[in-house]
C-alpha cells in the first residue's frame, strides 16, 4: 500500500518530476535513477504512477527559493507511515486537484495518480499528463469547471496572452476553506527554506508552472 511501483527510502516528500510522482532517496534504495536537477546538483530518486491509500491531514505555505509552495501532510491509512505531497502554489496538478476538492471527503483515503494526457500529448508535442483523483473506487469528478460554480475564467491580455490570476486564486481559496475539516491544518508561512528543507530533498519546480483552463475533464 501507499506506492504503487518502487519502495521505501528515508525521505518522505513526493512531487512532480517527469509526470511521475518522485521521492528523494539513498543512491543504495531499490528502482533509484539519478538526474542532474535545475541547479546543477545530481540528485537520487524513485519514481511511481501513483500514490495509493492516503488520507490527508493538514496543508501549509511555505516559502522556498523559486517561490512559494503548499506541503500536504498525508497519512497511509492502513499502515499510519506519514509523508507529504508538496506543490508550487500555481502548479497545474494543484489547481485540477483543487477543482475536485469539494467532491472529496476529507475523512477517507484517496489515491492521486499521475496519467497521459493523449489529447494533449499530441497537441502540444511533448508529453503532458494530468492529475486524477480516486476515492471509494470512483474516480473524482470535477466540482469546478470553466464558467461552473463560480470559477472565473482566464482573461486575455492585450498581447493576447492568457491571465490565469483571478481562476489560481479562487481555486486556492477553494483550498483554504476545504483544508479547514483536516485534522493538522495550518495556514501559516514559513519564511525561512532551511527550517522545511535541504538542497537535497526541496521539491521541484513544476514541469507546467501555469493552469490549463482545458485540463483533463470529467
Amino acid at each position: 500500500m501507499g506506492e504503487s511501483n518502487g519502495s521505501s527510502g528515508n525521505s518522505k516528500m513526493y512531487s512532480v518530476v517527469g509526470g511521475k510522482w518522485t521521492r528523494r532517496c539513498s543512491e543504495d534504495t531499490p528502482n533509484a535513477t539519478k538526474r542532474i536537477n535545475k541547479n546543477d546538483v545530481e540528485v537520487c530518486e524513485v519514481h511511481f504512477s501513483q500514490l495509493d491509500n492516503w488520507l490527508f491531514t493538514g496543508m501549509e505555505y511555505k516559502t522556498l527559493p523559486f517561490g512559494k509552495v503548499i506541503d500536504f501532510s498525508i497519512v497511509e491509512a492502513t499502515t499510519g507511515e506519514t509523508a507529504s505531497v508538496s506543490f508550487t502554489t500555481n502548479d497545474q496538478h494543484l489547481m485540477t486537484l483543487c477543482k475536485m476538492l469539494p467532491n472529496v471527503d476529507a475523512s477517507k483515503p484517496v489515491t492521486l495518480a499521475l496519467v497521459l494526457d493523449k489529447d494533449k500529448t499530441a497537441q502540444k508535442g511533448k508529453n503532458c499528463h494530468g492529475l486524477l483523483v480516486k476515492q471509494d473506487g470512483e474516480w473524482v469528478k470535477h466540482y469546478y469547471k470553466r464558467d461552473v460554480n463560480g470559477l472565473p475564467p482566464f482573461k486575455e491580455r492585450r498581447d493576447g496572452s492568457l491571465d490565469s490570476s483571478d481562476h489560481d486564486d479562487f481555486l486556492l481559496g477553494v483550498l483554504e476553506d476545504w483544508a479547514l475539516s483536516l485534522d493538522g491544518v495550518a495556514k501559516q508561512v514559513v519564511t525561512s527554506p532551511s527550517a522545511a528543507y535541504t538542497d537535497d530533498d526541496a521539491p521541484a519546480e513544476p514541469e507546467t508552472p501555469v493552469a490549463d483552463e482545458n485540463d483533463i475533464p470529467f
